[in-house]
């Protein structure tokens, strides 16, 4: 029988190099998980469900009301901060809709469908731009360090991952 010994270190204890190993290792397996959630239900409170995304190749998210676009504006309006994109989608939105209203043309219907259409897309731009600050963030050295850290991972002098017993 053999026996080896092994040093292992905490994150802080490593070097740069090491360091970015150690990142590498976490990033590699952190996505594995559903890391987009709080962005789907974000989306399905306001009433806007995400069908499907890819914010590498094609960058676009698809999506559908799950109420009229105008509470969907609406909820925004009353749940999102005045500083968020989907906020000023919304308002934009309402204001358009309102002032076609307002004119009672009679290509309105046809008009309105437009508007939300417009609206629908619009709102699938912000929820990508929305997945990929997700994306950096979760991925970003600040978050990865806290992961390991939180996790108490060991690791060998050149960044590998090492189990403690």
């Amino acid at each position: 029988m053999k026996i080896q010994t092994i040093e292992t270190y905490e994150f802080d204890e490593l070097d740069a190099k090491a360091k970015e190993k150690a990142r590498d290792w976490y990033r590699d397996g952190m996505f594995d998980d559903r890391w987009y959630e709080f962005v789907y239900e974000d989306a399905l409170n306001i009433g806007f469900k995400i069908t499907g995304f890819d914010i590498d190749r094609l960058a676009e998210v698809t999506g559908e009301f799950t109420d009229s676009a105008s509470i969907t504006a609406t909820r925004i309006i009353e749940e999102h901060g005045e500083v968020c994109d989907t906020y000023t989608t919304a308002r934009a939105y309402l204001k358009e809709r309102s002032t076609l209203v307002a004119g009672s043309g009679v290509d309105e219907s046809e008009e309105l469908d437009e508007v939300d259409e417009e609206f629908r897309k619009s709102l699938c731009v912000d929820y990508l731009e929305k997945l990929r600050a997700q994306m950096d963030y979760l991925m970003s050295n600040e978050n990865v360090d806290e992961g390991i850290r939180g996790n108490e991972y060991v690791f060998t002098d050149i960044g590998s991952r090492s189990v403690s017993l």
